[in-house]
């Protein structure tokens, strides 16, 4: 519990990479931006996270903290404090959806020996296979890839994690390259072989929020102030 509190703190603030990102969303230049973060900031930043919204401008590759996963069907359930203090206490809370069903068979007079799992917070931890929202994130995957994005923008990651590794090489830049556009990638550390050029054009290592400043400087179009003034 304690990586949420310090996720949802008010003192964990907007960056101006975050920023940015809702500029290109005001402008209509932002097909998707997908996260490994856990701290939500997108949204706060005015960004639709919320995967099942055809308006959905996040995907949260990683899962979220705003939501208890069962152990055993998957449901999702949405954060309350009484649950999150039982949890925090260390109890076993039960999942709702999995006693609900353990009662409606009881009033069907079926065996009422099923598995009742346990609820977790939210979180897809790496190589983890029961990611409810994985169908849906991969959906969501081909159909960007599908829409001939010309820019690709990797910012503020080292590419290490297999999972989005993949999904970038194997479609998104692929996607790119069809279209004849251009990938970008923005970090301090450099990127994996794989993602060296010629498969990147342009490597920046730098501090993202750096790259972002010195970037709207040069095309004052992508400021705050400009959001949705034209192309």
């Amino acid at each position: 519990m304690e990586i949420r509190n310090k996720a949802k703190s008010e003192d964990l603030v907007q960056t101006d990479t975050h920023r940015f990102l809702q500029v290109l969303q005001r402008s209509g230049k932002l097909r998707r931006c997908y996260t490994q973060n856990l701290d939500g900031l997108e949204a706060r930043a005015g960004l639709n996270a919320d995967i099942e919204s055809k308006d959905c401008d996040v995907v949260q590759l990683h899962g979220d903290l705003d939501s208890f996963r069962c152990s055993y069907c998957s449901h999702l359930t949405s954060w309350d404090g009484v649950r999150e203090t039982a949890l925090a206490s260390g109890e076993v809370v039960p999942c709702p959806e999995c006693v609900s069903k353990v009662e409606e068979r009881r009033r069907k007079g079926g065996r009422t020996n099923i598995h009742v799992g346990h609820l977790r917070p939210n979180i897809v931890l790496y190589h983890d296979i029961d990611d409810p929202l994985s169908e849906t994130k991969a959906r969501i995957i081909d159909k960007d890839a599908e829409s001939a994005p010309d820019v690709l923008l990797v910012v503020g990651t080292s590419l290490a994690i297999d999972g989005p590794r993949y999904e970038l090489k194997n479609k998104l830049i692929h996607a790119v390259r069809r279209n004849g556009g251009k990938v970008i990638y923005v970090n301090k550390n450099p990127p994996p072989r794989a993602f060296s050029k010629p498969v990147v054009d342009h490597i920046f290592e730098m501090d993202c929020d750096y790259w972002v400043r010195d970037l709207t400087a040069r095309e004052p179009s992508l400021r705050e102030d400009k959001a949705g003034q034209g192309s």
